[in-house]
């Protein structure tokens, strides 16, 4: 299983390296479900995606859970953004701090003339309430209380490495 995986996961690498796209995404569904942090091996996989094929922005998703975020020149890496629209399964808003949101973000960009290519100008977070069928933005106290949540979680998993969201009097974050 293991080789076929890598197998399968090779051609795809070569083709996002070999396209001439302006910015380069990536969606991976991947992740134990209902954990927090990082799976081992993950981080890795996704900064290879980074390195050897390209990949400008990671989009990691099937935890159902917020994971950790990465920035670094030029990239920027959500490990999940856990729930969102979901019909069928269950509500996650009584569950302990960390597991009880789910993260829409914005990615701004700009051609960047010098580097010819674009770049990131900024990042939004937006903590959701409401999963699985009706999400919406968090009310501001507890949105700052995710962001908080974050901030501390991309330290712990991540070091420099972990993005630090400014938190907003909405309840989003900036980056």
């Amino acid at each position: 299983w293991a080789r076929r995986r890598e197998s399968t996961s090779a051609p795809v690498a070569s083709s996002l390296k070999a396209s001439a796209a302006d910015y380069k995404i990536l969606s991976i569904h991947t992740g134990r479900e209902k954990f927090i942090v990082l799976d081992k091996g993950q981080r890795a996989k996704f900064e290879r995606a980074v390195q050897e094929a390209g990949v400008d922005l990671i989009i990691g998703h099937h935890p159902h859970v917020v994971r950790s975020v990465a920035v670094g020149p030029h990239k920027a890496v959500f490990f999940s953004l856990g729930n969102y629209l979901m019909p069928g399964a269950a509500e996650i808003g009584g569950r302990a701090l960390g597991a009880d949101y789910g993260l829409m973000s914005r990615v701004y960009l700009q051609w960047d003339g010098v580097s010819k290519r674009m770049e990131i100008e900024a990042i939004e977070v937006i903590p959701l309430e409401r999963m699985p069928t009706n999400p919406r933005p968090m009310p501001a106290a507890e949105g700052i209380k995710r962001i908080g949540h974050l901030n501390q979680l991309n330290a712990q998993e991540l070091g420099a490495e972990g993005a630090v969201f400014k938190a907003r009097g909405d309840g989003s974050g900036l980056l």
